[in-house]
Protein backbone atom coordinates (compact mmCIF):
# COMPACT_ATOMS: atom_id res chain seq x y z
CA UNK A 1 0.00 0.00 0.00
CA UNK A 2 1.32 3.38 -1.20
CA UNK A 3 1.33 5.89 1.37
CA UNK A 4 -0.77 9.29 0.78
CA UNK A 5 0.95 12.95 0.58
CA UNK A 6 -1.00 15.59 0.07
CA UNK A 7 -0.27 18.33 -2.83
CA UNK A 8 -1.04 22.00 -0.91
CA UNK A 9 -1.55 25.07 -3.22
CA UNK A 10 1.11 27.37 -3.14
CA UNK A 11 -0.37 29.53 -5.61
CA UNK A 12 -0.68 33.51 -4.89
CA UNK A 13 -3.60 34.74 -6.21
CA UNK A 14 -3.86 39.12 -5.67
CA UNK A 15 -7.79 39.36 -5.61
CA UNK A 16 -10.45 36.75 -5.12
CA UNK A 17 -11.30 37.18 -8.66
CA UNK A 18 -7.91 36.07 -10.04
CA UNK A 19 -8.75 32.55 -7.86
CA UNK A 20 -11.85 32.12 -9.85
CA UNK A 21 -9.91 31.25 -12.99
CA UNK A 22 -8.15 28.02 -11.27
CA UNK A 23 -11.34 26.72 -9.91
CA UNK A 24 -12.10 23.30 -11.44
CA UNK A 25 -15.67 24.13 -11.64
CA UNK A 26 -18.69 21.44 -12.74
CA UNK A 27 -21.11 21.78 -14.76
CA UNK A 28 -23.81 23.98 -13.67
CA UNK A 29 -21.01 26.55 -12.80
CA UNK A 30 -21.41 30.02 -13.84
CA UNK A 31 -20.04 30.71 -17.20
CA UNK A 32 -18.18 33.51 -16.10
CA UNK A 33 -17.79 36.57 -13.66
CA UNK A 34 -19.72 39.66 -14.45
CA UNK A 35 -17.88 43.23 -14.54
CA UNK A 36 -19.80 44.42 -11.26
CA UNK A 37 -18.56 40.98 -9.66
CA UNK A 38 -15.02 41.82 -10.73
CA UNK A 39 -15.25 45.05 -9.30
CA UNK A 40 -16.57 44.38 -5.87
CA UNK A 41 -13.91 41.98 -5.47
CA UNK A 42 -11.29 43.75 -6.02
CA UNK A 43 -12.62 46.40 -3.56
CA UNK A 44 -13.38 43.89 -0.99
CA UNK A 45 -9.39 43.48 -1.36
CA UNK A 46 -8.23 46.77 -0.43
CA UNK A 47 -10.43 46.23 2.77
CA UNK A 48 -9.20 42.61 3.54
CA UNK A 49 -8.19 43.39 6.81
CA UNK A 50 -11.14 45.90 8.20
CA UNK A 51 -12.68 44.17 11.04
CA UNK A 52 -16.40 44.17 10.00
CA UNK A 53 -17.38 44.58 5.74
CA UNK A 54 -20.61 44.90 4.24
CA UNK A 55 -21.06 44.17 0.65
CA UNK A 56 -24.44 44.93 -1.14
CA UNK A 57 -25.18 43.04 -4.59
CA UNK A 58 -28.93 42.80 -5.51
CA UNK A 59 -30.99 40.08 -6.16
CA UNK A 60 -29.78 38.02 -9.18
CA UNK A 61 -26.15 39.50 -9.34
CA UNK A 62 -23.91 36.72 -8.38
CA UNK A 63 -23.92 37.57 -4.34
CA UNK A 64 -23.59 33.99 -3.36
CA UNK A 65 -20.59 33.35 -5.64
CA UNK A 66 -18.77 36.74 -4.36
CA UNK A 67 -19.00 35.35 -0.43
CA UNK A 68 -18.19 31.98 -2.01
CA UNK A 69 -14.92 33.54 -3.61
CA UNK A 70 -13.92 35.94 -0.77
CA UNK A 71 -14.63 32.83 1.83
CA UNK A 72 -11.97 29.96 -0.51
CA UNK A 73 -9.46 33.34 -1.17
CA UNK A 74 -9.30 33.98 2.29
CA UNK A 75 -8.83 30.05 3.44
CA UNK A 76 -6.16 29.71 0.84
CA UNK A 77 -4.13 33.02 1.19
CA UNK A 78 -4.39 32.93 4.87
CA UNK A 79 -4.92 29.24 5.18
CA UNK A 80 -7.33 29.80 7.83
CA UNK A 81 -10.92 28.63 9.28
CA UNK A 82 -13.58 30.40 7.53
CA UNK A 83 -17.31 30.44 7.86
CA UNK A 84 -19.95 30.85 5.76
CA UNK A 85 -23.08 31.50 7.74
CA UNK A 86 -26.96 31.47 6.22
CA UNK A 87 -29.90 32.00 8.33
CA UNK A 88 -31.92 29.04 6.78
CA UNK A 89 -30.80 25.15 7.26
CA UNK A 90 -32.32 25.58 3.38
CA UNK A 91 -30.47 28.45 2.18
CA UNK A 92 -27.14 26.65 3.48
CA UNK A 93 -28.01 23.88 1.54
CA UNK A 94 -27.99 26.10 -1.57
CA UNK A 95 -25.02 27.66 -0.90
CA UNK A 96 -23.01 24.37 -0.42
CA UNK A 97 -24.72 23.06 -3.96
CA UNK A 98 -23.49 26.39 -5.32
CA UNK A 99 -19.73 25.80 -4.24
CA UNK A 100 -19.70 22.16 -5.01
CA UNK A 101 -20.27 23.37 -8.69
CA UNK A 102 -18.04 25.91 -8.60
CA UNK A 103 -14.88 23.67 -8.01
CA UNK A 104 -14.82 25.25 -4.08
CA UNK A 105 -14.60 22.73 -0.90
CA UNK A 106 -16.98 22.82 1.90
CA UNK A 107 -18.10 21.59 4.80
CA UNK A 108 -21.77 21.26 5.57
CA UNK A 109 -22.84 21.56 9.34
CA UNK A 110 -26.05 22.11 9.92
CA UNK A 111 -28.74 20.79 12.33
CA UNK A 112 -27.23 19.01 15.64
CA UNK A 113 -23.84 19.18 16.10
CA UNK A 114 -23.65 15.71 17.40
CA UNK A 115 -25.10 15.24 13.94
CA UNK A 116 -22.59 16.69 11.97
CA UNK A 117 -20.38 14.24 10.03
CA UNK A 118 -17.14 13.50 11.76
CA UNK A 119 -15.04 14.43 8.02
CA UNK A 120 -16.59 17.47 7.00
CA UNK A 121 -16.01 18.55 10.98
CA UNK A 122 -12.04 17.94 11.09
CA UNK A 123 -11.74 19.47 7.11
CA UNK A 124 -13.21 21.98 8.81
CA UNK A 125 -10.97 22.35 11.84
CA UNK A 126 -8.16 21.68 9.25
CA UNK A 127 -9.38 24.72 7.23
CA UNK A 128 -9.35 22.46 4.07
CA UNK A 129 -12.92 23.37 3.71
CA UNK A 130 -15.21 26.24 4.46
CA UNK A 131 -17.50 25.15 7.04
CA UNK A 132 -21.29 26.12 5.61
CA UNK A 133 -23.84 26.60 8.31
CA UNK A 134 -26.53 28.69 10.07
CA UNK A 135 -26.34 31.61 11.68
CA UNK A 136 -28.20 29.66 15.25
CA UNK A 137 -24.71 27.39 14.88
CA UNK A 138 -22.80 30.70 16.34
CA UNK A 139 -25.25 32.40 18.12
CA UNK A 140 -25.93 30.01 20.92
CA UNK A 141 -25.21 29.72 24.42
CA UNK A 142 -21.74 26.89 23.23
CA UNK A 143 -21.07 26.89 19.97
CA UNK A 144 -18.94 23.83 19.10
CA UNK A 145 -16.90 25.36 16.19
CA UNK A 146 -13.89 26.14 16.11
CA UNK A 147 -12.93 29.88 16.26
CA UNK A 148 -12.55 31.41 12.76
CA UNK A 149 -10.34 33.70 10.72
CA UNK A 150 -13.01 35.02 9.04
CA UNK A 151 -17.20 34.81 9.36
CA UNK A 152 -19.33 35.40 6.19
CA UNK A 153 -22.61 36.21 7.03
CA UNK A 154 -25.30 35.67 3.93
CA UNK A 155 -28.60 37.81 3.98
CA UNK A 156 -26.92 39.86 6.57
CA UNK A 157 -30.26 42.21 6.28
CA UNK A 158 -32.24 39.09 7.94
CA UNK A 159 -29.77 39.37 10.97
CA UNK A 160 -32.30 41.45 13.31
CA UNK A 161 -34.34 38.41 13.09
CA UNK A 162 -32.22 35.58 13.93
CA UNK A 163 -29.52 37.31 15.85
CA UNK A 164 -31.88 38.81 18.00
CA UNK A 165 -34.10 35.56 18.74
CA UNK A 166 -30.97 34.09 20.01
CA UNK A 167 -30.62 37.04 22.98
CA UNK A 168 -34.11 36.70 23.90
CA UNK A 169 -36.43 34.91 25.84
CA UNK A 170 -39.89 34.27 24.38
CA UNK A 171 -42.68 33.02 26.37
CA UNK A 172 -45.98 32.16 24.58
CA UNK A 173 -49.02 32.75 26.82
CA UNK A 174 -50.44 28.95 25.87
CA UNK A 175 -47.58 26.80 25.13
CA UNK A 176 -45.57 28.42 28.15
CA UNK A 177 -48.40 29.18 30.26
CA UNK A 178 -46.49 28.45 33.80
CA UNK A 179 -43.65 30.60 32.75
CA UNK A 180 -45.58 33.37 31.12
CA UNK A 181 -47.48 33.77 34.75
CA UNK A 182 -44.27 34.10 36.70
CA UNK A 183 -42.74 36.49 35.05
CA UNK A 184 -46.16 38.75 34.99
CA UNK A 185 -45.87 38.34 38.40
CA UNK A 186 -42.50 39.66 38.22
CA UNK A 187 -43.19 42.86 36.95
CA UNK A 188 -46.62 43.63 37.27
CA UNK A 189 -46.06 46.32 39.73
CA UNK A 190 -44.89 48.24 36.64
CA UNK A 191 -47.73 47.80 34.47
CA UNK A 192 -51.15 49.68 34.49
CA UNK A 193 -53.72 48.26 36.91
CA UNK A 194 -56.11 48.03 34.35
CA UNK A 195 -53.53 46.26 31.82
CA UNK A 196 -52.57 44.03 34.13
CA UNK A 197 -56.07 43.33 34.92
CA UNK A 198 -56.75 42.33 31.28
CA UNK A 199 -53.80 40.33 30.89
CA UNK A 200 -54.11 38.02 33.93
CA UNK A 201 -58.01 37.37 32.62
CA UNK A 202 -58.72 34.05 30.92
CA UNK A 203 -61.35 36.00 28.79
CA UNK A 204 -59.25 38.27 26.74
CA UNK A 205 -61.62 41.49 25.49
CA UNK A 206 -61.77 42.60 22.35
CA UNK A 207 -59.12 44.96 21.98
CA UNK A 208 -56.15 43.46 24.15
CA UNK A 209 -54.48 41.34 21.47
CA UNK A 210 -52.96 44.09 20.27
CA UNK A 211 -51.83 45.71 23.07
CA UNK A 212 -47.92 46.18 23.90
CA UNK A 213 -46.62 47.62 26.80
CA UNK A 214 -42.76 47.95 27.24
CA UNK A 215 -40.97 47.47 30.88
CA UNK A 216 -37.56 48.49 32.19
CA UNK A 217 -36.91 46.22 35.01
CA UNK A 218 -33.93 48.35 35.68
CA UNK A 219 -35.98 50.88 36.50
CA UNK A 220 -38.00 49.17 39.43
CA UNK A 221 -36.82 48.42 42.60
CA UNK A 222 -35.39 44.74 42.64
CA UNK A 223 -37.00 43.67 39.64
CA UNK A 224 -34.09 42.59 38.11
CA UNK A 225 -32.97 40.42 40.73
CA UNK A 226 -36.42 39.28 40.88
CA UNK A 227 -36.69 38.19 37.16
CA UNK A 228 -33.24 36.47 37.49
CA UNK A 229 -34.71 34.36 39.88
CA UNK A 230 -37.58 33.52 37.94
CA UNK A 231 -35.88 33.04 34.65
CA UNK A 232 -33.29 31.07 36.08
CA UNK A 233 -35.76 28.75 37.37
CA UNK A 234 -36.98 27.50 33.86
CA UNK A 235 -36.05 24.02 31.96
CA UNK A 236 -34.93 24.37 28.28
CA UNK A 237 -35.10 25.63 25.98
CA UNK A 238 -35.82 29.26 28.24
CA UNK A 239 -32.60 28.06 29.89
CA UNK A 240 -30.55 27.98 26.86
CA UNK A 241 -31.58 31.21 25.58
CA UNK A 242 -31.90 32.77 29.22
CA UNK A 243 -27.85 32.08 29.44
CA UNK A 244 -27.50 34.02 26.06
CA UNK A 245 -28.32 37.63 27.90
CA UNK A 246 -28.12 37.05 31.85
CA UNK A 247 -25.10 38.77 32.46
CA UNK A 248 -26.52 41.74 30.71
CA UNK A 249 -30.37 41.12 32.19
CA UNK A 250 -30.18 44.64 33.78
CA UNK A 251 -29.92 46.49 30.23
CA UNK A 252 -32.97 44.35 28.82
CA UNK A 253 -36.34 45.14 28.43
CA UNK A 254 -39.43 43.68 28.70
CA UNK A 255 -42.68 43.53 26.16
CA UNK A 256 -45.82 42.11 27.43
CA UNK A 257 -49.11 41.49 25.78
CA UNK A 258 -51.38 39.14 26.30
CA UNK A 259 -50.43 36.33 23.44
CA UNK A 260 -46.90 36.60 24.83
CA UNK A 261 -43.94 38.36 26.80
CA UNK A 262 -40.41 38.95 25.30
CA UNK A 263 -37.28 39.83 27.57
CA UNK A 264 -34.57 41.10 25.10
CA UNK A 265 -31.95 43.41 25.02
CA UNK A 266 -32.51 46.44 22.41
CA UNK A 267 -28.48 45.66 20.76
CA UNK A 268 -27.71 41.75 21.22
CA UNK A 269 -24.45 41.32 23.50
CA UNK A 270 -22.84 40.00 20.55
CA UNK A 271 -19.12 40.66 22.22
CA UNK A 272 -19.62 38.38 24.49
CA UNK A 273 -19.51 35.59 21.98
CA UNK A 274 -16.10 34.79 21.48
CA UNK A 275 -16.35 33.00 18.14
CA UNK A 276 -17.89 36.14 16.40
CA UNK A 277 -16.20 38.75 18.60
CA UNK A 278 -12.65 36.91 18.04
CA UNK A 279 -13.00 36.55 14.34
CA UNK A 280 -10.50 38.51 12.51
CA UNK A 281 -12.93 40.08 10.03
CA UNK A 282 -17.12 39.62 9.54
CA UNK A 283 -18.32 40.37 6.20
CA UNK A 284 -21.92 40.70 5.64
CA UNK A 285 -23.59 40.03 2.39
CA UNK A 286 -27.20 41.29 1.39
CA UNK A 287 -29.11 42.48 -1.49
CA UNK A 288 -30.63 45.16 0.84
CA UNK A 289 -28.13 47.18 3.29
CA UNK A 290 -29.64 49.67 4.48
CA UNK A 291 -27.84 52.99 5.48
CA UNK A 292 -29.54 53.81 8.66
CA UNK A 293 -27.72 51.93 11.26
CA UNK A 294 -29.97 48.85 11.08
CA UNK A 295 -27.08 46.45 10.06
CA UNK A 296 -25.20 47.51 13.44
CA UNK A 297 -27.85 47.63 16.02
CA UNK A 298 -28.97 43.65 14.27
CA UNK A 299 -25.41 42.16 14.54
CA UNK A 300 -23.87 44.57 17.58
CA UNK A 301 -21.13 46.16 16.05
CA UNK A 302 -19.96 49.73 16.58
CA UNK A 303 -18.65 50.64 13.44
CA UNK A 304 -19.64 48.18 9.74
CA UNK A 305 -17.52 49.48 6.62
CA UNK A 306 -19.92 49.66 3.50
CA UNK A 307 -18.25 48.83 0.27
CA UNK A 308 -18.66 51.66 -2.31
CA UNK A 309 -20.88 49.82 -5.08
CA UNK A 310 -19.71 48.89 -8.45
CA UNK A 311 -20.82 51.24 -11.33
CA UNK A 312 -24.48 50.49 -12.25
CA UNK A 313 -23.53 50.64 -15.58
CA UNK A 314 -21.16 47.11 -14.98
CA UNK A 315 -24.25 45.18 -13.11
CA UNK A 316 -26.70 43.25 -15.23
CA UNK A 317 -30.58 44.26 -15.17
CA UNK A 318 -32.24 42.12 -12.44
CA UNK A 319 -35.20 39.95 -13.42
CA UNK A 320 -38.14 42.00 -14.49
CA UNK A 321 -41.32 42.37 -12.10
CA UNK A 322 -44.40 43.53 -12.74
CA UNK A 323 -46.35 44.84 -10.06
CA UNK A 324 -50.44 44.45 -9.83
CA UNK A 325 -52.13 46.39 -7.30
CA UNK A 326 -55.51 44.47 -7.34
CA UNK A 327 -56.90 46.68 -4.58
CA UNK A 328 -56.36 50.20 -6.47
CA UNK A 329 -58.56 48.28 -9.22
CA UNK A 330 -61.92 49.67 -9.59
CA UNK A 331 -65.20 48.03 -9.97
CA UNK A 332 -64.20 44.62 -9.54
CA UNK A 333 -63.36 42.67 -6.51
CA UNK A 334 -60.01 42.74 -5.50
CA UNK A 335 -60.13 39.03 -4.32
CA UNK A 336 -61.67 37.56 -7.70
CA UNK A 337 -59.37 39.62 -9.59
CA UNK A 338 -56.51 38.31 -8.09
CA UNK A 339 -57.50 34.31 -8.24
CA UNK A 340 -58.13 35.59 -12.21
CA UNK A 341 -54.05 36.54 -11.73
CA UNK A 342 -52.95 33.03 -10.17
CA UNK A 343 -54.52 31.00 -12.65
CA UNK A 344 -53.19 32.58 -15.36
CA UNK A 345 -49.37 32.10 -13.76
CA UNK A 346 -50.40 28.73 -13.10
CA UNK A 347 -49.24 28.88 -9.48
CA UNK A 348 -47.93 31.16 -6.52
CA UNK A 349 -46.08 31.79 -3.49
CA UNK A 350 -47.68 33.68 -0.86
CA UNK A 351 -46.08 35.71 2.16
CA UNK A 352 -47.72 37.17 4.82
CA UNK A 353 -46.33 38.14 8.30
CA UNK A 354 -48.39 35.54 10.22
CA UNK A 355 -49.18 32.06 9.23
CA UNK A 356 -52.96 32.20 9.29
CA UNK A 357 -52.59 34.91 6.79
CA UNK A 358 -50.61 32.93 4.75
CA UNK A 359 -52.56 30.05 4.24
CA UNK A 360 -55.71 31.54 4.39
CA UNK A 361 -54.80 33.84 1.33
CA UNK A 362 -53.36 30.47 -0.67
CA UNK A 363 -56.42 29.04 -0.21
CA UNK A 364 -58.40 31.40 -1.26
CA UNK A 365 -56.26 32.09 -4.32
CA UNK A 366 -55.97 28.24 -5.24
CA UNK A 367 -57.88 26.96 -8.04
CA UNK A 368 -60.23 23.68 -8.28
CA UNK A 369 -57.72 20.80 -7.15
CA UNK A 370 -54.43 22.58 -6.98
CA UNK A 371 -52.67 21.75 -3.94
CA UNK A 372 -51.88 24.29 -1.10
CA UNK A 373 -48.39 23.70 0.46
CA UNK A 374 -47.47 25.36 3.84
CA UNK A 375 -43.94 25.33 6.00
CA UNK A 376 -44.00 21.84 6.96
CA UNK A 377 -43.70 20.52 3.11
CA UNK A 378 -41.05 23.11 2.53
CA UNK A 379 -39.40 22.95 5.41
CA UNK A 380 -35.94 21.41 3.81
CA UNK A 381 -36.12 22.28 0.17
CA UNK A 382 -38.41 24.87 -1.66
CA UNK A 383 -38.42 21.65 -4.32
CA UNK A 384 -42.07 20.25 -3.77
CA UNK A 385 -43.39 23.13 -4.81
CA UNK A 386 -41.29 24.62 -7.43
CA UNK A 387 -41.48 21.27 -8.95
CA UNK A 388 -45.34 21.35 -9.37
CA UNK A 389 -46.95 22.16 -12.47
CA UNK A 390 -49.84 23.92 -10.40
CA UNK A 391 -49.89 24.61 -6.68
CA UNK A 392 -50.06 27.24 -3.88
CA UNK A 393 -47.37 27.32 -1.25
CA UNK A 394 -48.30 30.01 1.82
CA UNK A 395 -45.51 31.01 4.37
CA UNK A 396 -45.09 33.33 6.59
CA UNK A 397 -42.19 35.87 7.62
CA UNK A 398 -40.32 33.73 4.59
CA UNK A 399 -39.23 36.83 2.83
CA UNK A 400 -35.25 35.34 2.28
CA UNK A 401 -33.90 32.19 1.44
CA UNK A 402 -36.24 30.74 -0.98
CA UNK A 403 -34.71 30.43 -4.71
CA UNK A 404 -37.67 30.30 -7.57
CA UNK A 405 -36.11 31.06 -10.51
CA UNK A 406 -36.93 30.52 -14.31
CA UNK A 407 -40.44 28.72 -14.46
CA UNK A 408 -40.87 27.24 -11.21
CA UNK A 409 -42.65 30.11 -10.26
CA UNK A 410 -43.66 33.24 -11.81
CA UNK A 411 -46.13 34.85 -9.37
CA UNK A 412 -45.30 36.11 -5.48
CA UNK A 413 -48.07 37.46 -3.38
CA UNK A 414 -47.28 39.91 -0.60
CA UNK A 415 -50.09 39.82 1.68
CA UNK A 416 -50.05 42.45 4.59
CA UNK A 417 -47.05 45.01 5.78
CA UNK A 418 -44.75 43.10 7.33
CA UNK A 419 -43.71 45.74 10.17
CA UNK A 420 -44.46 43.56 13.38
CA UNK A 421 -42.23 40.28 13.13
CA UNK A 422 -42.02 40.06 17.49
CA UNK A 423 -43.64 41.83 20.48
CA UNK A 424 -40.60 44.60 20.27
CA UNK A 425 -41.65 45.64 16.73
CA UNK A 426 -44.93 45.47 17.46
CA UNK A 427 -44.64 47.76 19.94
CA UNK A 428 -42.36 50.39 17.90
CA UNK A 429 -45.00 50.17 15.09
CA UNK A 430 -47.71 50.32 17.66
CA UNK A 431 -46.69 52.58 20.70
CA UNK A 432 -43.70 54.51 20.11
CA UNK A 433 -44.25 55.29 16.62
CA UNK A 434 -40.34 54.68 15.91
CA UNK A 435 -40.75 55.20 12.45
CA UNK A 436 -37.18 55.68 11.20
CA UNK A 437 -35.67 52.46 13.29
CA UNK A 438 -38.60 49.84 12.12
CA UNK A 439 -38.62 51.41 8.82
CA UNK A 440 -35.44 49.99 6.93
CA UNK A 441 -36.22 46.51 8.09
CA UNK A 442 -40.00 46.87 6.91
CA UNK A 443 -38.85 48.02 3.29
CA UNK A 444 -35.98 45.06 3.41
CA UNK A 445 -38.60 42.56 3.89
CA UNK A 446 -40.97 43.74 0.95
CA UNK A 447 -37.76 44.11 -0.92
CA UNK A 448 -36.50 40.55 -0.63
CA UNK A 449 -40.12 39.00 -0.55
CA UNK A 450 -40.74 40.66 -3.91
CA UNK A 451 -37.78 38.93 -5.20
CA UNK A 452 -38.15 35.31 -4.55
CA UNK A 453 -39.04 34.66 -8.07
CA UNK A 454 -36.84 37.00 -10.36
CA UNK A 455 -33.57 35.01 -9.39
CA UNK A 456 -31.88 35.97 -12.50
CA UNK A 457 -31.53 38.49 -15.47
CA UNK A 458 -33.66 36.68 -17.35
CA UNK A 459 -36.10 35.84 -14.77
CA UNK A 460 -40.08 37.63 -15.16
CA UNK A 461 -42.50 37.66 -12.25
CA UNK A 462 -45.92 39.11 -11.50
CA UNK A 463 -45.64 40.78 -7.52
CA UNK A 464 -49.90 40.36 -6.64
CA UNK A 465 -49.81 43.19 -3.82
CA UNK A 466 -52.55 42.07 -1.65
CA UNK A 467 -55.16 43.78 0.96
CA UNK A 468 -55.38 47.69 1.24
CA UNK A 469 -52.70 48.02 4.33
CA UNK A 470 -49.50 46.81 2.34
CA UNK A 471 -51.01 48.84 -1.46
CA UNK A 472 -51.64 51.98 0.80
CA UNK A 473 -48.28 51.80 2.26
CA UNK A 474 -46.30 51.58 -1.32
CA UNK A 475 -48.23 54.50 -2.32
CA UNK A 476 -46.23 56.66 0.49
CA UNK A 477 -43.42 58.68 -0.88
CA UNK A 478 -41.19 57.92 2.03
CA UNK A 479 -41.33 54.17 1.33
CA UNK A 480 -40.66 54.30 -2.32
CA UNK A 481 -38.07 57.46 -2.33
CA UNK A 482 -36.05 54.75 -0.48
CA UNK A 483 -35.62 52.17 -2.36
CA UNK A 484 -33.38 51.56 -5.67
CA UNK A 485 -34.68 53.45 -8.84
CA UNK A 486 -35.14 50.14 -10.75
CA UNK A 487 -37.82 48.82 -7.92
CA UNK A 488 -39.28 52.84 -8.24
CA UNK A 489 -40.04 52.55 -11.62
CA UNK A 490 -41.66 49.23 -10.98
CA UNK A 491 -44.09 50.27 -8.35
CA UNK A 492 -45.32 53.59 -10.08
CA UNK A 493 -46.28 51.48 -13.35
CA UNK A 494 -47.72 48.87 -11.75
CA UNK A 495 -50.01 51.68 -9.54
CA UNK A 496 -50.41 53.33 -13.24
CA UNK A 497 -51.70 49.87 -14.82
CA UNK A 498 -53.82 48.78 -12.13
CA UNK A 499 -56.75 50.51 -13.34
CA UNK A 500 -59.75 48.62 -15.38
CA UNK A 501 -60.11 44.68 -14.67
CA UNK A 502 -60.08 43.66 -18.36
CA UNK A 503 -56.39 46.17 -18.84
CA UNK A 504 -55.19 44.34 -16.10
CA UNK A 505 -55.83 40.20 -17.26
CA UNK A 506 -54.45 41.72 -20.84
CA UNK A 507 -51.20 43.30 -19.48
CA UNK A 508 -50.92 40.29 -17.67
CA UNK A 509 -51.38 38.34 -20.61
CA UNK A 510 -48.80 39.99 -21.98
CA UNK A 511 -46.10 40.09 -19.33
CA UNK A 512 -46.35 36.14 -19.18
CA UNK A 513 -45.83 35.45 -22.89
CA UNK A 514 -43.35 37.79 -23.76
CA UNK A 515 -41.62 35.14 -26.24
CA UNK A 516 -44.52 35.37 -28.39
CA UNK A 517 -46.26 38.85 -27.61
CA UNK A 518 -44.08 41.94 -28.38
CA UNK A 519 -46.31 43.66 -26.55
CA UNK A 520 -44.05 43.88 -23.06
CA UNK A 521 -41.71 45.01 -24.68
CA UNK A 522 -42.24 47.54 -26.98
CA UNK A 523 -44.74 49.25 -25.03
CA UNK A 524 -44.46 48.42 -21.33
CA UNK A 525 -40.72 48.36 -21.36
CA UNK A 526 -39.83 51.94 -22.51
CA UNK A 527 -42.06 53.06 -20.53
CA UNK A 528 -40.02 51.56 -17.40
CA UNK A 529 -36.65 52.45 -18.40
CA UNK A 530 -37.96 56.06 -18.69
CA UNK A 531 -39.35 56.06 -15.25
CA UNK A 532 -36.11 54.22 -13.75
CA UNK A 533 -34.06 57.18 -15.25
CA UNK A 534 -36.31 60.07 -13.45
CA UNK A 535 -36.08 58.33 -10.18
CA UNK A 536 -33.79 59.22 -7.56
CA UNK A 537 -32.85 56.83 -4.36
CA UNK A 538 -33.38 59.21 -0.87
CA UNK A 539 -32.40 58.20 2.52
CA UNK A 540 -35.32 58.97 4.72
CA UNK A 541 -35.36 61.41 7.43
CA UNK A 542 -34.46 60.34 10.32
CA UNK A 543 -31.64 58.13 9.12
CA UNK A 544 -28.99 60.22 10.26
CA UNK A 545 -30.03 60.08 13.80
CA UNK A 546 -30.36 56.68 13.98
CA UNK A 547 -26.83 55.62 12.89
CA UNK A 548 -25.60 58.19 15.43
CA UNK A 549 -27.94 56.63 17.99
CA UNK A 550 -26.95 53.18 17.00
CA UNK A 551 -23.12 53.97 17.15
CA UNK A 552 -23.06 55.78 20.20
CA UNK A 553 -22.60 59.12 19.15
CA UNK A 554 -25.21 62.07 19.53
CA UNK A 555 -27.70 63.37 17.21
Amino acid sequence: MAFVRTNTSRANYETPGELYRDLPRRPGAVPGLWAHQSEMLKTFTSSANEPDVALELPTGTGKTLAGLLIAEWTRRKRRARVIYACPTQQLAHQVAAAAYREGINTSLLVGRHADWPSTEHAAYEAAEAIAVTTYSSIFNSNPQLADADLILFDDAHAGEQYVGEAYSVGLNRWEATAEYTAVLDVIAPALDGVFLERLRSNQPDPGIGKDVQMVVPLRQPDMVAKLDSVLNSFSAPHSYRFSMIRAGLASCLVYVAYSGILIRPYIPPTHQNHLFSDARQRVYLSATLGEDGELERAFGRMSILRLQQPDESTAPRYGRRFFVFPELVEDVDATELSRSIVQAAGKALVLAPRTDTAMGTARALAQPGWPVLGLDHVADSIAPFAELDHGICGLAARYDGLDLPGDSCRLVGLDGVPDQDNLQERFLQSRARAGAALASRVRTRVIQGAGRCTRGPEDTAIVLVLGSDLSRYLTRPEVTDALDSELQAEIRFGRENSQGAEDVLSNIDAFLHQDTDETWRTEAEPALSEYRREMAQRAPDGTDAVLLQTSGGEP
